[in-house]
């Protein structure tokens, strides 16, 4: 048999894997004796694997004759000398996730504290048993029940504020939280509202703007502290949001904007514009 024939020829292997990661724990599988260890490995792996460790098993190895193979070598069947029924081992470990410290201090009419050792895949609604009034707050961002931990970078030993309701916090002010979209900023000019003189933050929420036009005196906001009218509008920006929109090149042309916010940023208004459009939408697809 020439050289090209027997590259060409099907070889087939006996291949080991641990169970229960994968399904089975031993297969037969043929395939070309030039397929490379990587494209082998590529035929197995995804069909086999169990689906509850689909997404958290990401190391692999093979074992060839006592030695290790990486699941991406480009050696082929035949440069790794292997012969028909010869045995091979894919290996597969789960990638444990990181934990992260978090304390929570949780405003009931007696305000309580409460420190967890978490997953950073865990969902914001699964951090506490789930309660209506709750609402989580981290650096005056309000977090999201079907966002995870790790989409807003919460790091280990940060503290969460979280509200129960219209109970005291004195450790926000409350005019100042931000949800995820649109962000105005108006001022409060009612003397008897506790945010008197106070720029109020406004969420309004994901979908396309017109940016200057939601910045007009001719619209009303109301303070969310008193509901008296707001005075107009005065600042605006994004709060964890993906922001789609156009900006002026240096040659005049209009050029695609794309910005990723997982916190908040401030917005710039172009110089004398009319209408300036954007579109925001989720950062992350929904989880649930």
């Amino acid at each position: 048999m020439g050289c090209s024939e027997s590259l060409n020829s099907e070889v087939r292997l006996i291949v080991n894997l641990n169970t229960p990661i994968f399904k089975t724990n031993r297969i037969d599988h043929s395939a070309p004796a030039n397929t490379s260890l990587k494209d082998f490995c590529a035929q197995i792996i995804p069909s086999n694997i169990s689906a509850d460790y689909r997404d958290s098993c990401k190391n692999y190895k093979v074992v060839i004759k006592e030695k290790n193979y990486s699941i991406n070598e480009n050696l082929s069947l035949y440069d790794l000398t292997l012969k028909e029924n010869d045995e091979i081992t894919i290996k597969a470990s789960i990638t444990e996730q990181k934990k992260v410290e978090i304390t929570m201090k949780i405003f009931y009419p007696q305000p309580k504290e409460v420190t967890l050792n978490i997953r950073k895949d865990t969902l914001i609604r699964d951090l506490l048993e789930e309660h209506p009034q709750f609402r989580f707050i981290r650096s005056d961002i309000q977090l999201d029940f079907d966002e995870k931990i790790e989409n807003y970078d919460i790091g280990n030993k940060i503290k969460l504020i979280v509200l129960v309701g219209d109970n005291n916090c004195e450790d926000i002010q409350k005019w100042k939280i931000k949800k995820t979209g649109l962000i105005l900023e108006a001022t409060c000019m009612n003397k008897n509202c506790v945010a008197y003189k106070q720029r109020i933050c406004l969420s309004l929420g994901l979908g396309t703007f017109d940016i200057v036009n939601e910045m007009s005196g001719d619209n009303e906001r109301y303070c969310i502290c008193c509901k008296e009218v707001l005075g107009k509008a005065v600042k605006f920006g994004y709060c964890h949001c993906e922001i789609r929109g156009n900006e002026t090149g240096n040659n005049g042309s209009m050029l695609e904007m794309v910005e990723r916010t997982k916190d908040y940023i401030e917005g710039v208004l172009p110089l004398n514009a009319e209408n300036y459009l954007v579109t925001l939408t989720e950062l992350f697809k929904s989880n649930h």
